[in-house]
């Protein structure tokens, strides 16, 4: 008999965690009504003793700081951040805080680097400098070119205006030109 583990669910190779066999959905172990969120083995695990990145993040029921030994989940569709704890009845697929139907939760834990940075103050606040400086550098160069093109427009409208002045002189030689055109035409008469 063949003792291998099962393959992993296509949930479970899409967000990259491992998942206990028992488990199913945020709040809702297979064949069980519990209202604890499901275990994670390896990714999830606990936070205690832990200093994290994300020490600041606290349950949006609760306000347990994450640092305190629960796991903690973010929401899906709301992107709210939910601890374990039995107390706030949580339901599969449901936002317990917000109530939006159709989430799926995902260990706060197992997300990557990059989206763990927004919940760091130090690491956001880089975040925030960074792009800071980048629209820094976009508006210096768009005002750049905006000048640039201010530039053309006042050189466009000399041109269009030393143009004018041109028509306006045609125009005097061609009404002198008719005046002169009229007399010729009574000499000739």
């Amino acid at each position: 008999m063949n003792s291998s583990p099962a393959a992993p669910s296509i949930l479970q190779m899409k967000s990259g965690m491992i998942l206990d066999d028992q488990t199913t959905t945020f709040g809702a172990p297979a064949g069980m009504s519990s209202s604890t969120p499901r275990a994670v083995r390896g990714v999830g695990g606990s936070n205690v003793g832990e200093r994290s990145k994300l020490s600041y993040v606290t349950c949006h029921m609760c306000e347990t700081p994450y640092v305190e030994g629960k796991l903690f989940w973010i929401m899906s569709l709301c992107k709210h951040v939910l601890c374990s704890d039995e107390k706030h009845g949580h339901q599969a697929g449901v936002c317990t805080y917000c109530k939006t139907k159709g989430v799926e939760a995902y260990p706060l834990k197992s997300m990557s680097e990059n989206l763990q940075a927004y919940f760091n103050p130090d690491s956001f606040s880089r975040i925030i400098e960074d792009a800071a400086e980048k629209s820094k550098y976009e508006v210096e160069t768009l005002k750049r070119y905006i000048s640039h093109l201010e530039t053309e427009i006042h050189r466009k409208r000399n041109d269009i205006a030393e143009i004018g002045q041109h028509i306006r002189g045609f125009e005097k030689v061609e009404k002198r030109a008719g005046e002169l055109e009229r007399q010729v035409q009574l000499l000739q008469q």
